[in-house]
This record gives C-alpha cells, sequence and structure tokens, in this order.
C-alpha cells in the first residue's frame, strides 16, 4: 500500500513506503495522531568549534530544559549525520554558509537523519549504507517519546553505499567505514585514521550503560566495541556523549562494563530470576528516559539482549533479510 507523500520529501518520486504491514504495536495506530501534537517545544542549535571539526548540538527544550540534545559534525564540506528535523531552517542556513556538499548518515534513527530530506532538497548529496538508505525509504511510526525528544523524520532517498566500499570522503580526508551494529543493525562508524578520529554514531553512549531499547543487541554492540579497539584513535565524536580526549579508553571502560554485565546477568539467570528482576538485581533501568519512554528503553531489554537477544520492531521485520 501506498500514500501520496509531502511535497518534495521524495525529490522525484511520488510516492513513498509505507511502514511494512505486520503486527501492531500501539503507537503504530497512535501515530498520526501524535504527528499533529503541538508541542511546547523550543529549538536549540549551538555550533562549536574543535580545530578542524564542528560540533552542532541539537535538541528541542521544554520550559528551558533540553531533553537527549544530539550532536552533528563537520568536517570541511562533510557533515556527519543530519540532526532534527525541527531545526532543518538553522541547520541548513549553517551547512549553506560554510559549503557543505555532502552529508553521511550513521544510522537511521530519526535524530541522526531527521535532515535527510531537506539537505537533499538543497543540493547537497546525502549518504548511507544499503541498509540504513533502505529502512529511510519508508514513512515509519515511532512512539510517543520519541516525538517529544526528537521529532520525526520524513522519507528521502539517500545514496546507498556499494557494499564493497570502504573508504569515503570526510572532508579532504580519508575515512574508513566501520560497520557499529548493535544499537541498531544497520549502524556504521567513520573512522578517520591521519586525524585519529573515530564518529561513532551511537555506538557508544557510555562507558555504563543501564538501559537499552528492545531493539539493541548486546553482543554486537560487545563485538563493536572490540573492533573500535583494534583502531588508533584519541577523539570519539559520539553522537551524544563525545569524548574528545582518550576516546579510546572510554571504548575500554564500556567493553569492560560489558563483559561484567553478562557474567552478573548470566550468573543470576542461572539462579532462576526472571529478566526484570535481574535487571533490579543489577541496578540496571533506572532514570529519567526510562520514565520518558514508557519503559521502551529498559534494564528489562539490556538484560533480555544478553541471556536471548533484542526484539525485532515490527516496522522493521520487511527490512530482516536485508539487514
Amino acid at each position: 500500500m501506498h500514500k501520496h507523500t509531502p511535497t518534495g520529501y521524495i525529490d522525484d518520486v511520488q510516492q513513498y513506503r509505507q511502514s511494512p504491514q505486520t503486527s501492531r504495536m500501539v503507537h503504530h495506530w497512535l501515530d498520526p495522531i501524535w504527528q499533529r501534537v503541538p508541542f511546547p517545544y523550543a529549538p536549540k542549535l549551538i555550533v562549536k568549534s574543535h580545530g578542524n571539526v564542528d560540533q552542532i548540538t541539537m535538541a528541542r527544550t521544554y520550559w528551558g530544559r533540553a531533553l537527549m540534545q544530539v550532536h552533528c559534525y563537520r568536517v570541511g564540506d562533510t557533515l556527519i549525520d543530519t540532526g532534527l528535523s525541527c531545526l532543518s531552517e538553522q541547520l541548513l542556513d549553517y551547512v549553506l554558509r560554510c559549503g557543505v556538499r555532502q552529508a553521511w548518515i550513521t544510522h537511521h534513527h530519526e535524530d541522526h537523519s531527521g535532515n535527510a530530506a531537506a539537505l537533499r532538497r538543497a543540493g547537497i548529496r546525502v549518504m548511507a549504507s544499503q541498509k540504513t538508505a533502505h529502512i529511510l525509504s519508508y514513512d515509519y511510526p515511532i512512539p510517543f517519546y520519541e516525538h517529544l525528544v526528537w521529532g520525526r523524520s520524513h522519507p528521502a532517498l539517500v545514496s546507498p553505499l556499494e557494499p564493497t566500499t570502504t573508504e569515503v570522503s570526510i572532508g579532504n580526508r580519508r575515512g574508513i567505514v566501520i560497520s557499529a551494529r548493535g544499537h541498531c543493525p544497520d549502524q556504521v562508524a567513520f573512522y578517520v585514521p591521519d586525524e585519529g578520529w573515530l564518529f561513532s554514531g551511537d555506538a557508544f553512549l557510555h562507558e555504563q550503560v543501564r538501559l537499552f531499547r528492545r531493539d539493541e543487541d548486546f553482543w554486537d554492540t560487545l563485538k563493536t566495541m572490540e573492533t573500535f579497539l583494534t583502531l588508533d584513535f584519541d577523539a570519539l565524536w559520539c553522537g551524544h556523549r563525545p569524548r574528545l580526549n582518550r576516546g579510546k579508553y572510554a571504548i575500554t571502560q564500556k567493553r569492560d562494563w560489558l563483559i561484567q554485565l553478562s557474567e552478573e546477568a548470566k550468573d543470576l539467570h542461572q539462579k532462576g530470576l526472571p529478566f526484570n528482576e535481574i535487571a533490579a538485581r543489577m541496578k540496571l533501568g533506572s532514570g529519567g528516559f526510562f520514565w520518558l519512554s514508557a519503559g521502551d528503553a529498559s534494564g528489562t531489554n539490556l538484560v533480555r539482549s544478553i541471556l536471548t537477544g533484542p526484539l525485532v520492531r515490527p516496522e522493521h521485520q520487511r527490512c530482516a533479510a536485508l539487514l
């Protein structure tokens, strides 16, 4: 089933793909309503220069408080990730002034891909892995908290990387494409060896993560940390918590933390405890984001991912063969 696009969102394509008709969660039914809610936020965009890298911080603020801000980065004529769609005018003003000609997207989540369609309309080439490009061509429903914190991204046709592509240009520098599965199946990172930079998307997030979304894969995340540790870098340009110095040490800390969590979870599971009680014993899943997401990001999901694997989001089931 297809429907007409909002004007210009898919450039010369007249129709976009709706979310696959699989088993539907509550947010699938309510998504059209939430899209029309006038959330009382104020958009915020701040640019901070770190030598040859500009850090572009975006957030929706509610009564002066920013919710889960996200960082994009610019190196020369290249943008890495595209941020929140509610800040498209401010971002376009910035990138056009700076002469940005291309953008790379690390993964499909709306806080990283939100302005892909707007950048394309402005004549900027937007690129992503084949997996990410496939997902972005769909109009997916998202849960309420994602509408509240980031807002939806519009479907976009971005240029997919060939599967054999291992190197790309990051400004006038050589970037190496690194698979970074775990946070989601389509994520990639960009490593700039000559500068010791790693643009990691959401692969890092924090040294001691205590929450997982339902579809995050623990063992893929651990494998990604091990891959990162084979690289020679210092600056970790994370989408939410960058570590401009000792970035590799931060990855080591996260790798060690994940191993510790897996050992504790397995030990408690052998004692017959259910997932939610294991999470409580390990003091996982607490904090504001757990409540904000209504449990979509939880310690129980983290424990489940360790012991039995992640849950596939229904709207992504038809992409499973590609991912």
